[in-house]
């Protein structure tokens, strides 16, 4: 498929691509402004380890950051949330509580972000600057205190006590130093070897007490930097956002569709796809326009309306379509019922009368006969009267308003029509019909019907194949062609029949008022206003 084809596509169903853009849209717009306002609140929480931890190294560092990982998690435990819920009396639990909560880490920096939603702006304040002050005194309750100052009395107890035993140790070596009949030598060794064990276990307590000294600064190493301020704009619901990608959204999903549609669709619907699909000229494509239907039916007059111009065309491509031999007789024919063939027929025939040739329309159809509805004329007498009663040949043949125009009925249905319709009669009744008129145009049912198309295709001199552009499958209008290849009927080529409108060479037409190009309603409208009225009989019916 090539980019035109692409673009035409989306031209043909811009109306579903913009329908499902404008109902997506609207929804997310309409749902939008239900929903309830969602205000958020923040509150900056900042770390002073390093500001207490001395000379820093890798450790250090990497223990502050595992630190405030920590803190992070902490910040959303049950605890902190039921503290939290008891002191502003929050109508939430502590799992409602914590989907509303948020805490993340500021990279590069020791500030921990905690963010509240709520739909109340004050409450979603109240709500971020309670969950830090919580989480501040709980890290520093006075029972951790307790415990970590009763460790650290005992740790200096016993630095004193060791202090006192070093003093008393060095004194004892000093005086035996100085006083050498006291002094022994093993003596002196257990003194020094005393006195180094003490020294030893006095570094150790004095390490301990560095680590308790730096635990009492870790826990009250928190403090909030920036508090939480009532937000006087929403952050959801984003309306015009949603609406934004909802008919985005929407569009492309009506894209998708128009394509797979197109996929999926085998109907047959421009000239290419007969000559392509069908290998049928394309004789001619009569659009569906509303303003040439009345009560259903369509309608063609002498004037330059389209669809009147478009049975012209039909009429001329016709005539030549063989040159080498003239079509006297023509069948008019479909693959299945509803594709137009009898409107085709009535109003190619009221073109060739309008031309001043003498014809003869005939409702072969003996099943559903319904030529005789579209003008106004009685189906008492027909062509199954002038084949089973051998009546004469003009007998039942009714002279229509539009003149050089003749209409044959079918007449009552019988009860064997393909044995009718293949007899030597008919034969001989189409043969009588062409000395009193220029051209016989028949009307049969649909090839994939019954038999009768295939018998009267075998017995004209051309065969006339309409295809409506929005019910006739591909695969349907392929099996009658192969029938009526069969049967070696001579198909002229295809009608394109109830072509949309704006995809239709008709749709545009040049007036007599000048030469220029007028679009059809202009034209429909500028006549009298009455124009549905001031319609005669002499208009063909559908």
């Amino acid at each position: 498929m090539e980019l035109k084809e692409y673009l035409q596509t989306l031209w043909k169903w811009a109306w579903l691509i913009v329908l499902c853009t404008l109902c997506a849209g609207a929804a997310s717009f309409i749902v939008s402004s239900r929903l309830p306002p969602v205000y958020e609140a923040k509150v900056l929480i900042m770390s002073n380890q390093s500001q207490n931890a001395g000379i820093l190294d890798y450790s250090s560092l990497l223990g502050g950051q595992r630190m405030i990982e920590t803190y992070r998690e902490m910040l959303k435990t049950w605890p902190v949330l039921e503290t939290v819920i008891a002191n502003l009396d929050l109508p939430y639990t502590p799992r409602e509580l914590e989907k509303r909560i948020q805490v993340k880490i500021i990279p590069e920096t020791q500030l921990l972000e905690l963010k509240v939603e709520d739909n109340d702006p004050q409450r979603a304040a109240d709500i971020a600057n309670d969950m830090a002050f919580t989480f501040l005194v709980q890290r520093s309750t006075e029972q951790q205190l307790e415990e970590i100052e009763s460790y650290e009395e005992s740790v200096v107890t016993h630095m004193k006590a060791l202090e006192q035993e070093i003093e008393v140790g060095r004194n004892e070596i000093e005086q035996m130093q100085a006083s050498p009949a006291l002094r022994t030598e093993e003596r002196l060794a257990a003194l020094h070897a005393s006195q180094s064990g003490q020294q030893a276990a006095y570094a150790n307590l004095l390490a301990a007490y560095l680590d308790i000294r730096l635990i009492k600064s870790r826990l009250l190493d928190l403090a909030v930097a920036e508090s939480a301020h009532p937000s006087s704009e929403p952050i959801r619901p984003r309306k015009l956002l949603n609406t934004g990608v909802a008919g985005l959204s929407g569009c492309m999903i009506a894209c998708a569709m128009v394509f797979l549609l197109e996929y999926l669709d085998d109907t047959l619907e421009n000239a290419d796809d007969l000559h392509e699909i069908l290998s049928l000229p394309s004789l001619g494509a009569i659009p569906a326009v509303r303003s040439w239907q009345m009560d259903g039916h369509a309608r063609v007059q002498a004037t330059d309306w389209p669809v009147g111009e478009a049975f012209r065309v039909l009429r001329t491509n016709i005539q030549f379509a063989n040159v080498d031999s003239t079509v006297r007789t023509l069948l008019v024919t479909s693959s299945g019922p509803g594709e137009g063939k009898t409107s085709v027929a009535a109003n190619l025939g009221a073109v060739m009368a309008q031309n001043g040739r003498k014809v003869l329309l005939v409702d072969a159809d003996l099943r559903k006969s319904c030529l005789h509805r579209h003008f106004g004329i009685p189906n008492h007498t027909g062509l199954t009267s002038l084949l089973l009663n051998n009546a004469g040949q003009r007998e039942g043949i009714v002279e229509a308003d539009i003149p050089n125009l003749f209409v044959l009925p079918s007449g009552p249905p019988p009860p064997n029509p393909s044995e009718l319709l293949s007899s030597q009669r008919m034969s001989r009744l189409i043969e009588e019909f062409q000395t009193f008129v220029d051209i016989v145009v028949f009307d049969s049912p649909p090839v994939l019907v019954c038999a009768d198309a295939m018998v009267l295709a075998s017995q004209t001199d051309g065969v006339v194949f309409v295809v409506d552009s929005r019910s006739t499958h591909r695969d349907a209008a392929q099996r009658a062609l192969e029938m009526l290849r069969n049967v070696e009927a001579r198909v002229l080529g295809g009608v394109l029949n109830r072509v949309a409108a704006r995809s239709s060479k008709y749709y545009y037409y040049y007036s007599n008022d000048g030469g220029s190009k007028k679009p059809l309603w202009t034209r429909w409208l500028g006549r009298n206003g009455g124009m549905r009225k001031a319609h005669s009989r002499k208009n063909l019916i559908e």
